[in-house]
């Protein structure tokens, strides 16, 4: 996706003519929200362009009145502090260049190895049963005896799976399961 050319302003504004178009098609695709650990939707840059288009709507005053003034503050001055805010004060480029974000990938990759290691030594590994395949847009129920290959089945039948945790359900599938 082109880097978008985000029209923030201090209060909302609806968006007009071909606008309105071009902010519908860059709503991610998964546009069911749904979270994975704690967060909406897959990855980093889907969040920051479902927070473009509500801030567009919503404006940076109403924005600001969700979370502790000072810490707003603290964000303000650390952007001042690297010259950002004089070069360009509202680039979204130059934030999903930054530091910040360098670390969350950093964050994500050392939690898909962490997931990966539990699914290698899950405890119900070697037990014939029912396992419960999860992930942002899928959920399958397969029948095999180790994690890792119910996740590897899983994948055999819907191609697109992000970064999916597996839940041993038990030996015998129940009558009745809730998820």
């Amino acid at each position: 996706m082109a880097d978008i050319e985000w029209n923030i302003q201090r209060k909302g504004r609806e968006w007009v003519g071909d606008e309105i178009r071009n902010r519908i098609n860059t709503i991610p695709d998964n546009t069911r929200i749904e979270s994975y650990e704690g967060k909406l939707f897959w990855n980093e840059k889907d969040r920051i362009t479902l927070l473009g288009l509500l801030l567009e709507n919503v404006g940076i005053d109403k924005a600001v009145q969700l979370g502790n003034l000072s810490l707003w503050k603290e964000a303000l001055d650390a952007i001042e502090d690297i010259g950002r805010a004089e070069d360009k004060p509202n680039s979204l480029g130059d934030f999903l260049k930054s530091d910040v974000v360098e670390e969350f990938r950093e964050k994500m990759i050392e939690a898909e190895e962490k997931n990966k290691r539990m699914i290698r030594n899950h405890e119900k590994n070697g037990t014939m049963g029912y396992w419960c395949v999860s992930g942002i847009r899928h959920n399958a129920i397969i029948k095999t005896d180790r994690a890792d290959m119910a996740i590897e089945l899983a994948k055999n039948i819907v191609q697109d799976w992000e970064m999916p945790s597996v839940e041993f359900l038990g030996e015998d599938f129940p009558d009745v399961y809730e998820y």
